[in-house]
């Protein structure tokens, strides 16, 4: 589906980036502002083209610089002579910022000199943000915006359809949203979902072979080496796999949890829900699991990595519930209670069992 079957076009994003940049600036009165709700309730396209302007502006690296370099390349952008200064809006008209605009005197706006610098920063992204939307999302391209958390990072994400995504530590989670399907691929880590409800628009989760098609519901999808699991809090979410097995989807209801791997889909169980979602608030729960996978789940949030130096330890079960960022209380843990050592080396620890002594 092209921009202009789909109601997208150029002069919606142009638009859409030029109420955001006067908002960025703080330029926007009562009446402006009127006029701005006015401009929204014209055509959901109309919000749909400012919740992208705002989602590709948060991630965009310009946020990350500090006064001093939004002033120097303030002056970098004057010097190039190709952008236009934003007027103060009198009447409400939308304010287009062309790439190039040769042979055209415009005179300079009456804004105070200190916010010169940061009004030159931000208009100068409005033709880049408008191009990343006429190409990404007004031609529905498949690329779409891509949120990451790093080490020990939770995010919690609104999308523009309404739904929320709570994006677990070391994740990484791919969006690409078309009039027919609300798709969001995981591609690292963990993600709860809070899905809005819209029966002619499913949402549907891709995490390696793994789809989950949902309509309105809460599921987590966590996607692990060896495959993913899904856990539904809420509603019904339809699971498939690449795998001949299985020729159609398996249904899961309110607690209960679905592991798929490459080559099997494995029957939906009861589960604890409490447990698997504990990690949204900052807890790890649990139930007589090997250390192997305790340490695995605790290096998510340390970036002092637990190393198991002894296989024998993965017998070692643990049950119970810890802070996220509680390693060394973890540590503390297995040496009182399983007679575990604990030695730290480049910025890594190394359990392994503590020698036994010969002396009766």
């Amino acid at each position: 589906m092209g921009a202009r079957d789909s109601g997208f076009n150029k002069q919606v994003a142009e638009e859409a980036a030029a109420w955001f940049v006067d908002f960025s600036v703080g330029d926007v009165e009562p009446d402006q502002l009127a006029s701005f709700n006015e401009w929204l309730r014209t055509s959901p396209i109309h919000v749909r083209a400012y919740l992208q302007v705002a989602a590709l502006w948060e991630d965009a690296e310009l946020l990350k610089l500090d006064a001093a370099e939004l002033e120097a390349l303030a002056r970098q952008i004057a010097s190039e002579g190709n952008v236009i200064p934003l007027r103060q809006a009198e009447a409400r008209t939308p304010v287009v910022v062309p790439n190039a605009v040769p042979n055209v005197s415009v005179p300079p706006p009456q804004i105070p000199a200190r916010r010169v610098g940061r009004r030159f920063a931000v208009a100068a992204c409005v033709s880049l943000l408008s191009a990343i939307i006429g190409f990404a999302v007004w031609t529905r391209v498949d690329r779409g915006l891509t949120y990451v958390t790093e080490t020990g990072e939770q995010r919690s994400i609104t999308l523009a359809d309404g739904s929320v995504v709570q994006l677990n530590s070391q994740s990484r989670l791919r969006v690409s949203f078309s009039e027919q399907v609300r798709t969001v691929e995981l591609i690292d880590g963990q993600a709860l979902f809070e899905v809005a409800k819209n029966p002619a628009r499913p949402f549907v989760v891709v995490s390696g072979k793994t789809r989950v098609r949902a309509v309105g519901t809460q599921f987590d999808v966590y996607r692990k080496s060896a495959g993913t699991v899904v856990t539904v809090l809420e509603g019904r979410v339809a699971v498939s796999g690449d795998t001949a097995r299985v020729s159609t989807p398996a249904l899961l209801s309110a607690g209960e949890q679905i592991v798929v791997t490459p080559t099997a889909i494995l029957p939906p169980q009861p589960t604890n829900v409490e447990a698997t979602v504990a990690w949204t608030q900052k807890k790890l729960m649990f139930d007589a699991a090997p250390l192997s996978e305790v340490a695995a789940e605790f290096n998510r949030y340390s970036r002092q990595r637990l190393i198991l130096d002894d296989a024998a330890l993965d017998e070692i079960r643990i049950s119970g519930v810890f802070a996220s960022s509680g390693v060394d209380y973890l540590v503390q843990f297995l040496q009182q209670r399983f007679d575990v050592t604990a030695t730290t080396a480049d910025g890594q620890i190394h359990l392994s069992r503590r020698p036994r002594s010969d002396t009766p």
